[in-house]
């Protein structure tokens, strides 16, 4: 049996919420996340149009695509989009996360697949592990290649000037997963396949999480506490990533504890074959 949850909040420090996730079954199991650029415009609309693109996608059928084939499709949909309303394509300035089942033909095995474009936080609890483990997928200057780059030439030539990163081997990007930065391919996607039989959930998370503070020191909060806390689920039904997420926050606020950033997860929980 497989549960879903999703949950989105403001930041502290923010006006508007750029942050939207959602989850569904509908034809497999997904969580599909949105992390807005704040210094963009009107990127609470971009968000939340580019996330349902994605949604429409999967129930159209076309999980099965390899992810930079699907996303190709994705961003001739938000550029359609984006013509007909008239809006500017920077309002899609979005790291997009995507969790969806998939079937591994190799291997012969029922997975999770993890689609990043863009920054992000994934933690994966493995059934034989009594705490999880997680990855921030970083990007140096805290500049995420955004697919909306791609649909403006200059901006992505702007880009590539400023802020990409390459090594001799024309590799891209670092993850930060605590033992140093590793690279991996251009197209500055993220992609990951879990095992069904060897998890008992997985999250995936906007840098939010990340930027939980201290007000009356202004020191960071471990991320590592807040991972913690946040797999202590009393249950699996219903809207057990909400209710978790939301006495952490109440407790946190009581100790003055408080995310700048706004604050996007969701999970897969109790990957277990069917």
């Amino acid at each position: 049996m497989i549960h879903l949850d999703s949950f989105y909040t403001i930041g502290k420090t923010h006006k508007i919420c750029e942050d939207y996730v959602i989850h569904g079954n509908d034809p497999i199991s997904y969580v599909i996340l949105g992390d807005g650029c704040s210094s963009s415009p009107d990127t609470d609309v971009g968000v939340r149009l580019l996330v349902q693109t994605v949604k429409a996608e999967l129930k159209a059928g076309l999980g099965h695509l390899k992810p930079e084939s699907m996303l190709k499709i994705t961003n001739k949909e938000i550029k359609t989009i984006c013509n007909a309303l008239m809006i500017p394509y920077n309002s899609m300035d979005s790291s997009l996360v995507i969790l969806k089942e998939h079937f591994d033909y190799d291997t012969n095995k029922k997975m999770i697949r993890l689609i990043m474009a863009g920054d992000g936080i994934v933690i994966g609890k493995m059934k034989h592990r009594l705490q999880p483990d997680y990855t921030i997928v970083s990007y140096e200057k805290e500049m995420p290649y955004y697919l909306s780059y791609a649909l403006d030439k200059e901006r992505n030539n702007e880009y590539d000037r400023i802020a990409r990163r390459i090594d001799p081997n024309g590799h891209t990007k670092g993850i930060n997963n605590g033992n140093g930065i590793v690279y991996v391919p251009y197209w500055d996607l993220t992609v990951i396949d879990y095992p069904i039989e060897d998890y008992q959930y997985i999250m995936v998370a906007s840098d939010g999480l990340n930027s939980f503070y201290k007000q009356e020191t202004g020191d960071k909060w471990p991320l590592d506490i807040t991972i913690k806390s946040l797999g202590m689920f009393k249950s699996v039904t219903g809207e057990f990533l909400k209710r978790r997420i939301k006495r952490i926050l109440k407790d946190y606020e009581k100790e003055g504890i408080y995310h700048y950033d706004d604050l996007s997860i969701g999970i897969i929980y109790n990957l277990e074959d069917r």
